[in-house]
């Protein structure tokens, strides 16, 4: 009875081991100085802000991220998401730190934006 109950507990196991590491390097993909909860604090705010933007056109799920500059205010980062029917939009994101808590701002770039900032 103990070896059927091993048996059973193992494949379970090995299913939500492969199922977190697919969530790790999905975010291992992303060009970003966050770290963390932050990313996912991110990510939350680009389909918040996103779906406010464009309620026609809902979040899907972010492509990308990639650092574009850094100064004295904070770190902008451009980040790809993917909406309806496969569309891509565009945000620059801005994270700052403030007295050792972090805080992130979305803004939209108009597709004239986006070319001019690869």
């Amino acid at each position: 009875m103990k070896k059927l109950i091993i048996v059973l507990f193992l494949p379970i196991l090995f299913g939500c081991a492969s199922t977190s590491t697919n969530v790790a390097s999905a975010d291992n993909q992303l060009q970003t100085s966050a770290q963390g909860r932050l990313i996912s604090d991110i990510k939350r705010d680009l389909e918040g802000d996103h779906n406010i933007f464009h309620p026609e056109c809902m979040f899907s799920k972010v492509l990308s991220a990639a650092p574009l500059s850094k100064d004295e205010e904070g770190t902008y980062e451009l980040w790809t998401i993917e909406a309806c029917s496969g569309k891509q939009f565009i945000y620059k994101v801005m994270i700052m730190s403030l007295e050792g808590a972090n805080s992130v701002g979305v803004f939209p770039m108009d597709s004239n934006e986006s070319e001019n900032n690869p």
